[in-house]
């Protein structure tokens, strides 16, 4: 998404980092979420605006729709099954061909292993 819109882009292979993996994606859905930040989005950060122009003592929302800014690109989706193709330096507890899902209802990032455990491992470090 940029500028509120929905946007179909190619982007190039990322390279993993320390304690991160790179993953191919199985299957994604759409979460509800995003299709109301890109419905809503504008609005709701124009009201936010004016509401703490009105109070500046009013502490700020953590989920309101600035934590990223709409000129620059956000790649939207977090309800996803992948594959596991590489491993960045340092990761231990995931292997190449692991099925990790992303778990949008937790309150940190968790990993599912193939026999359907979670672990409290973050998903974006897979250490």
């Amino acid at each position: 998404m940029r500028e509120w819109e929905l946007r179909v882009d190619e982007i190039g292979d990322p390279v993993p980092q320390a304690g991160q993996v790179l993953t191919r994606v199985l299957a994604c859905g759409i979460c509800g979420s995003d299709l109301h930040m890109l419905r809503f989005g504008a609005e709701l950060r124009t009201i936010m605006d004016e509401v703490e122009a009105a109070d500046p003592d009013v502490p700020v929302d953590p989920l309101r729709p600035q934590t990223f800014e709409p000129s620059g690109d956000c790649v939207m989706g977090h309800e996803f099954c992948c594959e596991v193709v590489e491993l960045g330096p340092g990761v231990s507890k995931l292997r190449t061909g692991d099925r990790v899902v992303g778990v949008p209802a937790c309150s940190t990032r968790t990993v599912c292993t193939p026999s359907g455990t979670r672990t409290g491992t973050p998903a974006a470090t897979g250490r």
